[in-house]
Formats: structure tokens, sequence, C-alpha cells
């Protein structure tokens, strides 16, 4: 041990010692500095693996049930919620993060179930509010349902025709995928209801999923949700 300092020390020693000559410069050829292929690839792995801490992002399309007097998620929301924790989340609930948007569609008219002749001012205040409070109680019951088993989530509100809503939200938002819950109606209902999830998966700018709901969850009349 006492050898290797004089040694490096003093060139002319390193002939009588040729040990530990050849540890230096073993040492020494082992300092390799790194090329810039090199040095990408060290910065493209660290890259790597900063992306997949990243949780992975599922909007999640939801809408209230249509039955009257049931002022809950629809039957097909609630359907693709479930499958989706069950078949992708599954318990690596550190892993996702859900996005719920909820997307109100006004009634035509403008006044849903208020007589348009005698609609003040005051009345749309307290419809917009009611809108809003509805709005906000269906997506509480998929925030808190995801509060409750860790998974991280955020939930907004959207006015306009769901499915063009959708597809530019999906735009504006770039979820790595989206999750839509679809009624299963059959041609002839199709002609008259139309279906966000058809259009989704067209005009989407992400891969869509979408979910049927099962035959013992169909309501009497399908059209129904």
């Amino acid at each position: 041990m006492c050898l290797i300092g004089p040694t490096a020390a003093n060139p002319q020693n390193e002939a009588s010692h040729p040990s530990v000559t050849a540890f230096i410069r073993e040492r020494e050829s082992t300092v390799v500095p790194e090329s810039s292929n090199q040095q990408a690839s060290r910065l493209s792995v660290v890259s790597e693996a900063k992306m997949a801490s990243e949780p992975t992002r599922i909007m999640l399309a939801v809408n209230e049930s249509t039955i009257k007097g049931y002022p809950h998620a629809s039957i097909s929301s609630r359907k693709a919620f479930e499958w989706t924790l069950q078949k992708i989340v599954r318990s690596n609930t550190s892993g996702f993060k859900l996005q719920f948007l909820h997307v109100q569609v006004p009634d035509e008219d403008g006044f849903d179930d208020m007589d348009s002749v005698y609609a003040s001012p005051e009345d749309f205040k307290n419809m917009k509010d009611r809108d809003r409070a509805r709005g906000l109680h269906l997506l509480e019951f998929f925030v808190d349902r995801c509060n409750a088993i860790g998974v991280a989530c955020e939930a907004w509100i959207k006015r306009g025709d769901a499915k063009e809503v959708i597809c530019r939200e999906v735009k504006r938002v770039r979820p790595d995928f989206l999750v839509v819950g679809c009624r299963g109606l059959g041609p002839f209902q199709r002609v008259f209801v139309g279906t966000v999830s058809e259009f989704c998966v067209k005009h989407a700018e992400c891969p869509v999923i979408t979910i049927k709901r099962s035959a013992e969850e169909t309501p009497q009349d399908p059209v129904d949700d």
C-alpha cells in the first residue's frame, strides 16, 4: 500500500513497480468520455423513466339518466366507469388519472319545463343555477368514488352538443384515451336518437373505448338511460 504514493509521484519508479504501473494504466483506460450518441441514449432513458412515472389519463364522458324522476348518473355512464376501474385501473390506482367530462345539452327552446311566454330573466338565472347544481351532483358521484379508492381525478362541465363538445375537449385536453358508455340501440332507434359513442369513435383525436350496458341493465324503453 505504501508503494502507490511514491510511485505515482515519481514516474521514474514506474519501471521498478510494474504492477502499480499496470494498475494506473488500467484505470486511465476505463475513463472514456461519453460520445454525443451515448449522451443522447442516456438522456432518452432518463426521459422514458420520467414519462413512465406520469399517470395514464383516461377521459370519461358522463351524463345524467334520462329516466324520469331518476336524477343520477346514467346506466351507460356508470357501466363505463365501473368497467374502467375493474379492467384498466385495477389495483394500480397511482398509475391513472380519470378525467370526467359532463356535457349539459340545452333544450331546443332554452326553457326546459317553463312556459316560454311567462319566462323572465330571473327564470333563466334559476334554470342555469339548477342545471349547474345537477351537473355538480352528477360529477360528485364519480369524484367521491375515486377519492375513496385513491385514484387521482378531475371533473368539469361544458354546455352544447354532447358529441361535438366531447371531441373538442379531447383535442384540448389530449387524454391518452376516451371511454364512453353505449346504449346499444338498434338501427331503427339510432336513426332518430343518434349515438354519441359512434361519433366519438369516428372523430375523437385519441383511441376510444365504448362500453355497452348489459341486457339486464336495459330499461323498458331502450332509448332511456
